[in-house]
């Protein structure tokens, strides 16, 4: 399943526009891409030693807002359930997939594409 979440990660990242709808709580951004709902978290203190949490809600189909708000609560209703990979359970280089998702999302959720377009950057 590693593989797998390395590959997704990676497809995310390569097809940015797959993502329609981001929503920020905190240091974590939900967000639905291509119809599937995720979410990533910066932790900012380290406990386990892991940096950044990639969450898949594989059964969610509630409005996006709704499960950021219940998460970031502490709720984690029945109509949510979760898998969350920790990035240190992954190689460096893999691990470094997870700090550039973020990335990308934090940089979509600002609309910097549309800025740089409107400049003609």
């Amino acid at each position: 399943m590693r593989s797998r979440v390395v590959s997704l990660i990676h497809q995310i990242i390569q097809n940015p526009h797959g993502v329609s709808e981001i929503y920020r709580t905190g240091n974590e951004y939900y967000f639905i891409y291509l119809g599937r709902y995720f979410s990533i978290m910066k932790r900012t203190h380290q406990s386990n030693g892991s940096s950044y949490v990639f969450y898949i809600y594989p059964k969610a189909v509630a409005p996006l807002e709704q499960l950021a708000v219940e998460m970031s609560v502490g709720n984690q209703p029945d109509d949510y359930p979760m898998v969350a990979y920790n990035d240190t359970d992954f190689s460096a280089d893999e691990a470094d997939l997870f700090r550039q998702l973020y990335r990308v999302l934090e940089e979509r959720h600002l609309g910097l594409d549309e800025l740089f377009n409107d400049l003609g950057a």
